[in-house]
């Protein structure tokens, strides 16, 4: 149930890492920033995917109950 959060949490360090390799090899401060708005867009949506996933476990365990 938590392997969504933690791959999800390595996504976003791994293209935290490459966003500031590029950074560095291009130095280009507008690209650096819109890659930082990618990098939090996609941050949200994954919480809304994983808050949208476990509401359903719980409803569903709910319900069983």
């Amino acid at each position: 149930m938590l392997a969504p959060i933690f791959l999800s949490s390595s996504i976003i360090l791994l293209s935290i890492s490459l966003n500031f390799k590029l950074y560095n090899s291009v130095a280009n401060s507008n690209l650096f920033i819109l890659s930082i708005i990618m990098l939090v867009l996609v941050s949200i949506v994954f919480d809304v995917v994983h808050t949208s996933i476990l509401c359903n476990f719980f409803i569903q365990m709910q319900h069983i109950s």
